[in-house]
C-alpha cells in the first residue's frame, strides 16, 4: 500500500479575506472574549500613557471594521481622553518599519522623531492624498 501526500492548496488573498470575515459571527462567545481582552489591554494603555490616538495593527480588525465600534463600547476608563481609534494601514510591514526606524534613530543619533504627518491609517492616507 502506498500513501500519497497531497500538498495543501495555497490560499489566495480572497480566501484569506473570507476566512477572516467575522461580520456574521460577532456575537459568538470567542469573539466577545477576544474583544473583552483587547479592551482590557487598551484601557490599561490609556490609563498609563494617555494617548490622543490609538493605532491598532490587526489583520482581523482591518477586515472587520465593525469590531472597532464594539471595542469602543467596552472602553470604560475614567481617563478616556483619546480622540480616535484607527486601524493601521501598515499591516505586516509595521514590525519591519519600526525596526528600521529604531536602527536609523540610533545610527544617526536622533533623540526624537515626529511622525504626526505620516499617513498611519487608511483614513489619514485618503486625507493626505486629496
Amino acid at each position: 500500500m502506498r500513501f500519497v501526500r497531497k500538498s495543501p492548496r495555497l490560499q489566495t488573498k480572497k480566501d484569506q479575506k473570507e476566512s477572516i470575515d467575522l461580520s456574521d459571527n460577532l456575537d459568538t462567545p470567542i469573539i466577545q472574549e477576544y474583544l473583552d481582552y483587547i479592551a482590557v489591554g487598551i484601557n490599561n494603555i490609556i490609563n498609563i500613557f494617555n494617548p490622543q490616538v490609538l493605532i491598532i495593527n490587526s489583520e482581523v480588525m482591518r477586515h472587520n471594521q465593525h469590531m472597532v465600534q464594539s471595542l469602543k463600547q467596552r472602553l470604560n476608563s475614567r481617563m478616556n481622553n483619546y480622540k480616535e481609534i484607527v486601524i493601521s494601514a501598515l499591516g505586516k510591514k509595521a514590525c519591519a518599519l519600526g525596526g528600521i526606524a529604531i536602527s536609523l534613530k540610533a545610527y544617526y543619533g536622533i533623540n526624537s522623531v515626529n511622525l504626526s504627518h505620516y499617513p498611519y491609517s487608511e483614513k489619514k492616507n485618503k486625507e493626505s492624498i486629496s
